[in-house]
């Protein structure tokens, strides 16, 4: 695979590139992400992050239903931008094998 094609932001590029981390660092990383945007400071993932017993069509082995939890009610603009972090992460990490 040339440079150009690895740096593909296509899910199909980014598949065979995944980062095994432990539940708690990707509970981190996803609530880092989230914490960047302003506008969603009152909200956070909790976990736990829950492994799949067989990895889905995309390569994942988590699940992606992970809790978030505002202070007041979880508003629309937040709920979009977990989604993106969420689909993001499904694309660059996978839990370690316990």
């Amino acid at each position: 695979m040339s440079s150009e094609e690895s740096g593909s932001a296509d899910g199909e590029a980014r598949q065979g590139v995944r980062r095994e981390v432990s539940s708690d660092a990707l509970l981190s990383l996803l609530n880092e992400r989230l914490a960047a945007y302003g506008h969603c400071h009152a909200c956070r993932f909790v976990g736990p992050i829950r492994p799949l017993p067989e990895p889905s069509e995309d390569g994942r082995n988590w699940s992606r239903y992970v809790a978030l939890v505002c202070s007041d009610s979880v508003a629309s603009g937040c709920k979009r931008i977990a989604e993106r972090i969420l689909d993001d992460a499904a694309l660059e990490h996978n839990l370690q094998p316990s």
